[in-house]
This record gives structure tokens, sequence and C-alpha cells, in this order.
């Protein structure tokens, strides 16, 4: 088992570099539903914490879900490809 190592972006180092190997030995589908719901949950509960409205805090969720999407765009060398 690997030992959990967070960047400064929150993504944890021991995944990212396993992304990167797969995407190297030429794996075409990579799951990251999970990478995408904690950094969701993640921010909800810490807008609970702050005691935020229901809206600021569906806010925050949506921006953090948005923000994993983009690094993981970026980790996959898919920016700008549609």
């Amino acid at each position: 088992m690997y030992k959990e190592k967070r960047n400064e972006e929150g993504v944890m180092e021991a995944r990212r570099l396993e992304s990167l190997k797969q995407i190297a030995a030429g794996i075409a589908k990579v799951n990251i539903f999970t990478d995408l719901c904690k950094a969701g949950d993640d921010a909800v509960r810490k807008a609970l914490d702050e005691g935020l409205s229901y809206l600021a805090v569906r806010d925050r969720k949506v921006a953090a879900v948005r923000e994993a999407v983009k690094r993981k765009i970026r980790l996959f060398g898919s920016e700008n490809k549609a």
C-alpha cells in the first residue's frame, strides 16, 4: 500500500503518478469519479463547518468539482483538445 502525500493542489501524489503511468502505458480509460466526488464532499464539509447557506454550500461544491476536473484535464494532457 502506498502512503498518501498531498501536493499543493491537493492531489494525492501517489495517485497522480499512478495515473501518469497508466496513460504512458496506453490505458485509454481512467476512472476519476471518486476523486471528483471527494473534492465536492470536502468542499461541502468545509462550507457546512463555516455555517454557510445551502446555496453557498452548493456553489462551493460546484467550484471544487470544476477545479478537480480542470486538474484532471491538465494531468491527462487534454487541455484545449475537444
